[in-house]
């Protein structure tokens, strides 16, 4: 959930941020984003990530509507 929205760029929205990350920890063929070092890559790499008592705590909170881009200045 570190770099979903600037890997895809200025105009993605925090849900859609969050829909992605869910989405990637559901692929069986993911694979750690480069940007990632360290512990936090470690933990990106878990094979177990799919589980749902690993992602399903992160809910977008809010208005569903698209939203305003995230600054990622």
């Amino acid at each position: 959930m570190t770099d979903g929205p600037r890997e895809r760029g200025a105009e993605a929205v925090r849900a859609d941020g969050n829909r992605a990350t869910q989405l990637w920890m559901l692929d069986p063929h993911r694979e750690p984003p480069p940007t990632l070092t360290g512990p936090l890559r470690a933990e990106a790499a878990r094979p177990d990530l799919h589980q749902l008592c690993h992602w399903a705590a992160f809910t977008h909170q809010g208005n569903p509507a698209p939203g305003r881009p995230i600054s990622l200045a």
